[in-house]
């Protein structure tokens, strides 16, 4: 078994990875409990709609009614994929099919308590409003999408969700839970995390045999390489793991959904997944390494 020391320094790596991919948000959904209530209604989407969403407030401790006609935020994102995951559960336990438990959503006096941060909520809808989709634009002209969601790494519960980028932005897709190919953000998880867990390196190893661009280069630390993103550190140290072993300490020790053709050095080296990884899968790690601490 590890040590805390091995679990804290694989979580300062996954931070730092964190850190640099700045657009790239990571995190595990809201829990939530719900049930019958004879309270007064709530509109969302539609006048007729009976549902209450609650919060808790950071200063008070109490649970508050989350005011869903303030126009200055939307709350969109966080409420459809809470709305997604309550219908879900609703349907599994009920025994109904998913059309008859988003009826049973319409029609009842529901009370859903979130984890919903309506300040940090506001901060993130404003920074992906502020960029405008008709500005951001990827070389081949192809409009840059993203997807934010932020967690509370002591609970794992989701605070804040941003599905898409501008504020003009119809997109129905909520890119924050769409699974997508995670290049070499991957391997601060499967080739630097399982290194540092059974014991091989720590942030400050030097590693000497990589290269840039085919030049030998001089040493450098652990930390540059993820700093820097140097892919010939990371498959080096990716190599020296063991292909089958990073992938089950992925898969059973941070619970990375992977699949069992992505057992090689494309996909565990390049994130060029069979599948690919949501932000929230991502995310879940870091509550995770969290967690075993």
């Amino acid at each position: 078994m590890a040590s805390a020391a091995h679990r804290r320094n694989m979580q300062r790596i996954i931070f730092l990875f964190l850190a640099i991919l700045a657009m790239v948000a990571v995190i595990v959904f809201a829990t939530y409990s719900s049930g019958p209530s004879k309270g007064s209604s709530t509109q969302w989407l539609s006048s007729d709609n009976h549902l209450q969403l609650f919060y808790k407030n950071s200063d008070s401790r109490e649970w508050e009614l989350l005011d869903l006609t303030n126009n200055s935020t939307s709350y969109s994102s966080f409420i459809s994929a809470v709305l997604s995951d309550v219908t879900a559960d609703l349907a599994t336990h009920r025994g109904i099919s998913q059309d008859e438990a988003a009826d049973l959503l319409q029609n009842e006096n529901y009370r859903i308590y979130t984890t919903l941060d309506p300040e940090l909520q506001t901060v993130i809808e404003e920074i992906y409003i502020d960029f405008d989709d008709s500005t951001i634009s990827a070389t081949d002209q192809q409009h840059i999408q993203s997807g934010i969601t932020m967690l509370d790494p002591k609970t794992g519960h989701i605070l804040a969700m941003v599905g898409s980028l501008g504020k003009n932005n119809n997109s129905t897709i909520n890119y924050a839970r769409e699974l997508r190919q995670p290049g070499t953000a991957i391997t601060p998880l499967t080739s630097y995390a399982p290194a540092i867990e059974f014991g091989e390196i720590n942030p400050a190893t030097i590693i000497d045999e990589y290269s840039i661009a085919d030049t030998l280069s001089t040493p450098r630390t652990v930390n540059d390489g993820i700093r820097n993103s140097i892919q010939s550190i990371d498959i080096h140290i990716l190599r020296s793991v063991g292909l089958k072993e990073s992938f089950d300490f992925a898969t059973n020790n941070l619970g990375l959904p992977l699949d069992p053709a992505d057992q090689n050095i494309t996909a565990l080296g390049n994130g060029k997944l069979y599948s690919g990884v949501s932000t929230e899968d991502m995310a879940c790690l870091l509550y995770t390494s969290d967690a075993a601490d």
